[in-house]
């Protein structure tokens, strides 16, 4: 099952009345991350915008 079909509507699903955090780009961050396919990116992008606004990102997963 392709990233974008189970991404599609969590955007929706996340609560957005909290002023997302900025992002902050170390060094060479961007410029790589705008190089992955696009599925990757997309990944990215919802983990850290969930990050953003203070939930857990629904591709993390716990150290041990």
């Amino acid at each position: 099952m392709p990233l974008a079909f189970q991404y599609q509507n969590l955007y929706k699903q996340i609560v957005t009345e909290a002023k997302p955090k900025a992002l902050v780009w170390v060094g060479s961050s961007r410029r790589d991350m705008r190089t992955m396919p696009k599925e990757i990116r997309r990944s990215f992008g919802v983990a850290l915008y969930a990050v953003q606004i203070g939930e857990t990102p629904p591709i993390a997963k716990v150290l041990k």
